[in-house]
């Protein structure tokens, strides 16, 4: 009988620590991936199997913790899921001043200058606030609340595929690549918009070329 008893405590006492282990190896998985909702999707399962550990090996520390923690990622996780689904209507839905206001500076081009040459490396891409933008090879205006100079950020070659000069003074918002590239990757909504637009703007543009 004891040893049966040492047997089932020590059976216990694997279940329960491999709980913890699983819990360990999602967090460090939920920290590897490349997209919001992935991380968000594993770091909620991670904290489900830390919840079960903290309770049956009565740590209750980690029970508390990963009680907040599921309850914090639930509701990012349900903010996400609803990007997800607003993002299968039109790009138009997208508020690129209102993503970007936090993350790009203002910034005010006078008339005439060249705002970028084609074959330029990407540096910045634009949210047009007020005035136009004219992009030279293909004879296209630009207006407030048109971005201007994002697909240079994904093109193989990483260069400007567009020459763009200001018609008129411009205020723009810019941001570098880190901090576009760091939106794109953590709202799927944007990260779709920006694709749809893309996809877009190279049609139009092979169609405007084609016509020249």
């Amino acid at each position: 009988m004891e040893i049966s008893g040492l047997l089932d405590t020590l059976s216990g006492v694997g279940w329960i620590e491999a709980l913890g282990w699983t819990g360990a190896l999602l967090t460090l998985l939920a920290y590897s991936m490349r997209t919001i909702l992935a991380f968000r999707i594993v770091a909620f399962v991670s904290n489900i199997f830390f919840l079960c550990y903290g309770i049956f090996a009565e740590i209750y520390p980690t029970l508390v913790l990963h009680v907040a923690l599921i309850l914090l990622n639930g509701a990012r996780l349900a903010q996400v899921l609803a990007d997800v689904r607003r993002s299968r209507g039109r790009t138009s839905e997208v508020d690129w001043q209102s993503v970007l206001a936090p993350l790009a500076r203002k910034t005010e081009v006078a008339a005439g200058t060249r705002l970028f040459a084609k074959g330029d490396p990407p540096e910045n891409v634009y949210l047009i606030l007020s005035g136009q933008v004219h992009l030279d090879e293909i004879g296209k205006d630009l207006g407030p609340g048109d971005l201007v100079g994002e697909i240079g950020f994904f093109t193989e070659a990483r260069e400007r595929t567009l020459t763009a000069t200001c018609r008129t003074d411009c205020r723009f918002l810019a941001a570098d690549e880190a901090t576009f590239v760091k939106a794109y990757y953590q709202s799927p909504q944007i990260g779709l918009a920006l694709l749809r637009t893309i996809a877009g703007r190279l049609a139009e543009q092979q169609v405007l070329m084609n016509r020249q």
